[in-house]
């Protein structure tokens, strides 16, 4: 019997989410760009979420 992750990496890509909208949404894309290490903090949440997603089960999916 395996154990089903997949609640725990849909709850994780929902965290990652929020914390890159908490992250750029009071900034203007040109206020973005000027700050390298939020670039670089918000390109690692996206291949977290990508990472979270690619392990979500879709073979048991309804």
């Amino acid at each position: 019997m395996t154990l089903d992750r997949t609640p725990a990496h849909l709850a994780d890509m929902l965290q990652f989410v929020q914390e890159l909208r908490a992250l750029v949404a009071p900034l203007s894309a040109a206020e973005f760009a000027q700050h390298r290490v939020l670039c670089l903090a918000v390109e690692k949440l996206f291949i977290n979420l990508g990472e979270a997603a690619y392990r979500v089960d879709t073979s048991r999916a309804q």
